[in-house]
């Protein structure tokens, strides 16, 4: 039976979520009634949560763990999309701090609608967002600088962890695609801009208590330089 849906998770030492969020998800999908794969990343996790994860694929035959260097969440969705089998991709964080009704309600827009991507929002009518204040911190500060640098100022959020995407649309920007961190959503939202794409964004309720691992300093900077890179690499300037 043909894959409708391809969810892709890319995985980084995620021990403490990652077994229960697959295994929920799973059985939320089943349930809907929708043919899916779940393909998990692994971005070379130091610890034992895709050990525990390869211990359940017996009892979900439609989830794939595929594994490699730690290069970063960029390179792992990358890679997933190319590994997509399903007609449509999603492409998802591993705690997925959205409730799975959401994600299966969106794949049927796109399915009804021929769009080429969805992006769930925290920032539109409707949505809210409940995070430890590290997050909200970084959020505001990346929206700040993707405006000012790139413009884009009709998507009003990129980084929210939820997207879906057609998958042949998707699949035809790759290879245009350097971003390996986490500007690599603002990248490939940026080049289905320019390809004129059909783009919408859906208000999403997201809830995670868990606090960002990244450092707030370092990971301005990255974004800055990450941003700027994106704008001059796409604009002929290198």
């Amino acid at each position: 039976m043909k894959t409708e849906l391809s969810i892709i998770i890319p995985v980084y030492n995620e021990e403490e979520w990652i077994c229960k969020s697959i295994s929920r998800l799973y059985e939320e999908t089943e349930r809907a009634g929708i043919n899916f794969e779940i393909i998990a990343i692994d971005d070379g996790s130091s610890d034992n949560g895709i050990s525990l994860l390869r211990k359940l694929q017996s009892d979900l035959p439609h989830l794939r763990i595929i594994s490699g260097p730690h290069r970063g969440k960029g390179y792992a969705l990358r890679h997933g999309i190319h590994k997509a089998q399903g007609e449509v991709v999603c492409m998802l964080d591993a705690d997925i701090p959205v409730e799975y009704s959401q994600i299966h309600k969106f794949f049927r827009i796109v399915q009804r609608e021929k769009l080429d991507i969805i992006i769930a929002s925290r920032f539109v009518h409707g949505g809210t967002y409940h995070t430890p204040y590290s997050r909200k911190v970084i959020s505001i500060m990346f929206r700040v600088f993707r405006i000012a640098i790139l413009g884009m100022s009709h998507i009003r959020d990129t980084q929210c962890g939820v997207k879906l995407a057609r998958t042949q649309s998707i699949k035809s920007l790759l290879s245009q695609c350097f971003v390996d961190g986490y500007c690599f959503d603002t990248e490939l939202l940026y080049l289905a801009s320019k390809m004129n794409f059909r783009i919408r964004e859906l208000p999403v309720q997201i809830v995670t208590f868990r606090s960002t691992r990244i450092q707030l300093l370092r990971a301005s900077i990255i974004m800055i330089r990450d941003l700027i890179l994106i704008r001059m690499v796409h604009s002929g300037r290198i």
